[in-house]
Parts: structure tokens; sequence; C-alpha cells
């Protein structure tokens, strides 16, 4: 997938370190994703601030 842009528009957590992330892209439209290890150790290659609406 190449690099675009995205807001996030909802977001819910799922599992002990999961989310999933509803997000609308400027070039795809609204798509869904599955993003595993946010809420787990700290050194996630994710923040959970990234992904609050």
């Amino acid at each position: 997938m190449p690099n675009s842009r995205a807001f996030v528009i909802r977001s819910i957590k799922n599992g002990e370190t999961s989310l999933i992330a509803s997000c609308y892209l400027e070039d795809i439209g609204f798509k869904t994703f599955i993003v595993k290890g946010v809420y787990g150790s700290k050194k996630s290659k994710f923040s959970k601030a990234h992904f609050f609406p």
C-alpha cells in the first residue's frame, strides 16, 4: 500500500493488546484496520494516541 493520509473515524479496543481502527483515506476512501500490539509493551511501533479520533 502506498503512503497516504488518513483520518481516524473510530477506534475500538479488541482484546488486550489490539484495536480496530476505522479510517478514511484520501485516495481509497473508508477502510478498517486491525492494529496489533498497540496496548502491549512500551516498545510498540504505534502509539495509542495515533488512533484516537
